[in-house]
């Protein structure tokens, strides 16, 4: 298991578009979305603190297209196999390559853990695709009860996950 844990994002997106108006003094315009850029980590002063990280290049999908992920038993990643229970995800990136099918992540039907924060919420990560996510606070805590998210796409694909996982916080 990793001795230190520490994570850094930047949830902005920064667009700059350029008008065509004639004679603007200044026609490129400058649109700034999202939470700013941080950086947390296991130290005790950090909100939210992460303890936990788990990453898995060319995760693949079973032989009918379809995977579930025990957050209890990750195994197979750079630091051995991580078992979250007790703790929260904080952050979540999924990259789905060029060339595979939507890749549908979605609760469990059983033991399901609410991977994007609600009853029923789905997403679909199209191929050439990624998402990334950052929980602040809110989320469940991963146990026996609460531990599965479900994976669904083309037969044998294979993605790209990175879960970082800390402490329950308000």
């Amino acid at each position: 298991m990793a001795a230190a844990v520490s994570v850094s994002y930047n949830g902005k997106l920064k667009i700059s578009e350029t008008l065509d108006i004639t004679g603007a003094e200044d026609p490129i315009v400058t649109y700034t979305v999202g939470i700013s850029e941080d950086t947390v980590s296991n130290a005790s002063s950090s909100v939210p603190k992460v303890t936990k990280s788990w990453i898995a290049e060319d995760l693949a999908l079973d032989g009918s297209g379809d995977l579930e992920l025990d957050l209890t038993a990750l195994a197979d990643g750079p630091s051995g196999t991580v078992d979250m229970d007790g703790l929260v995800v904080q952050f979540l990136k999924i990259v789905n390559p060029v060339g595979n099918d939507d890749l549908v992540v979605d609760e469990a039907a059983l033991t399901p853990y609410l991977i994007w924060g609600g009853s029923g919420d789905v997403v679909s990560i199209p191929g050439g695709s990624e998402m990334t996510i950052a929980h602040k606070d809110g989320m469940a805590a991963v146990s026996a009860t609460v531990k599965l998210v479900q994976f669904a796409g083309g037969i044998d694909q294979t993605f790209s996950i990175i879960i970082v996982a800390g402490p329950v916080t308000a």
